[in-house]
């Protein structure tokens, strides 16, 4: 029996990858000012921080400003 799977996971991606591009040819295909308006969005930036030592307490933070940051430490 096979193991049900999502469809971003067979194709070997992030669920961040996957989400990016999507909204990426979302605002691609769009025309004037929804195009203009969707662009504003693009824009992302949030902080992550690690927990350390397993107690919760979290270590320092650091700003994440592009994708290809998302999920590194």
């Amino acid at each position: 029996m096979a193991i049900a799977t999502t469809a971003w996971r067979q194709a070997g991606l992030t669920y961040m990858q996957y989400v990016s591009r999507g909204t990426g040819a979302l605002r691609n295909s769009l025309k004037g000012p929804a195009k203009k308006a969707a662009a504003v969005n693009e824009r992302f930036a949030f902080n992550t921080a690690v927990s350390t030592g397993g107690s919760g307490n979290l270590g320092k933070k650091t700003a994440v400003n592009q994708l290809s940051q998302a999920g590194k430490r």
